[in-house]
Order: C-alpha cells, then structure tokens, then sequence
C-alpha cells in the first residue's frame, strides 16, 4: 500500500496548491476591482479637471471682450476730450473779441 500512500499525499498536495492558486486567483480579482475603482475615480477626476478648464476659459474670453471694451470706450473717451479741448479754443477765440470794460 505504499503506493497508494503516495498517491493520497500526491492528491493532498495538488488539492492544497489548488486551494493556493484558488486563493491566489480570488486576490488578484480583489487587485483588478481596485484598480477597476482607482481608474473610474481618476476619470471622474478627468470630467472635472475638464470641466473647470472650459470654465476657466470661458471666463478668459469673456474677461478678454471686457479688456477690448473697455480699450474701445478710452479710445472714444479720448476722442470726446479732444474734440472738447478743440471746441474749448474755439469759444475762447469767439469770447475774446468781446470786451469788457
């Protein structure tokens, strides 16, 4: 019976390394879900990272339109000083013939 011993021990042996691999197989999914959670959180991640560089560049743009209105209204504010200024001289040109005694 000396080989059907061996045969038992060989079958013990192979049930335990099958309950290793088992065990072994059982971690390596429990690894692949948490890599499966750690990638849809960093896409998450990636919708808001996006989502906050459209709003910065949005308010980029709107704050560039501001700037080129803003430069817009000096430009006519300048233009109104100018004229001002000219009608200024112009009425002083007028008055001073008139005398006051």
């Amino acid at each position: 019976m000396v080989a059907s011993g061996a045969s038992v021990e060989r079958v013990d042996r192979g049930t335990d390394q099958m309950g290793q691999a088992g065990q072994a197989m059982q971690e390596i999914v429990r690894q692949v879900h948490e890599v499966s959670r750690t990638l849809a959180d960093i896409s998450g991640a990636t919708v808001q990272q996006t989502s906050g560089i459209e709003q910065v560049n949005s308010a980029v743009v709107q704050l560039d339109q501001t700037t080129q209105q803003n430069a817009a209204l000096v430009e006519q504010g300048a233009a109104a000083g100018q004229r001002l200024n000219q009608q200024a001289e112009r009425l002083q040109q007028v008055v001073a013939v008139f005398k006051l005694s």
